[in-house]
């Protein structure tokens, strides 16, 4: 058995499990990396590595300096695990929209939180509850449109349910986005027909979301849609 030398060594390198029981008949394969699977049960561990990595190999993140961020919670969890294991200090802005989860696990990683009041934990001006880390309102700097062949829209209530039945069906515990990227992914399976493989991302751990709605019984009222972008890609 392998043995990591450090708990960064375990970042990366997920399983990649095949679903069963949520494929129709007469649909393509479909594929998920579990990314659930690295340290803080996020795929966001692999980005905040290559973040603080890169400030620190530059000069702009001097030893035992401070990692500053806004963050939803799920970048912000994987930054305290990176700056706890590198000896940085963490600070982060973070708002009482996002589950408790993730502030009480950016906190037992040693950060510091400054708290911004939201209107009601809404996450947006318009919209009551859209999905956590979704509808962030501008276009990332390293999105490549031209690599995309397609944007699938998901309801918020569609990916709450479909989260629920990946736990209950497939036993695999991930949250809200995962399960739009499990709506998607079935719809393209669907579409494609036997022979084909898709694959999808799990994206975190559904522990992060307990204290939500997202596994309560009961149906949102509120239906509204998340982009999930669907292309070709080499595992």
């Amino acid at each position: 058995m392998h043995t990591s030398k450090r708990v960064l060594d375990a970042i990366g390198n997920t399983p990649l499990v095949e679903l069963r029981r949520l494929v129709p008949s007469g649909s393509a394969r479909v594929v998920a990396k579990l990314e659930s699977a690295n340290p803080t049960g996020s795929m966001k561990d692999r980005v905040a590595r290559a973040m603080v990595e890169c400030a620190a190999a530059d000069g702009r993140l001097l030893p035992g300096g401070t990692v500053v961020e806004y963050t939803a919670g799920t970048t912000g969890v994987s930054l305290a695990l990176i700056c706890a294991a590198q000896g940085y200090k963490a600070h982060f802005v973070f708002s009482d929209a996002f589950s408790d989860e993730k502030r009480f696990t950016m906190r037992a990683y040693g950060a510091q939180l400054t708290d911004v009041l939201s209107n009601n934990r809404s996450i947006t001006e318009q919209l009551i509850k859209n999905i956590e880390g979704i509808g962030i309102g501008f276009i990332p700097p390293l999105w490549r449109r031209d690599e995309v062949t397609e944007i699938v829209t998901v309801s918020t209530e569609d990916a709450k349910a479909l989260a629920r039945r990946l736990a209950r069906e497939e036993a695999i515990f991930a949250g809200t986005s995962t399960g739009a990227n499990i709506v998607a992914a079935l719809q393209v399976a669907k579409r494609l027909g036997e022979g084909a493989t898709v694959a999808t991302i799990i994206v975190d751990s559904g522990l992060r979301y307990v204290s939500t709605d997202v596994f309560r019984t009961g149906n949102t009222r509120l239906k509204l849609t998340a982009p999930v972008v669907c292309g070709r890609f080499h595992l």
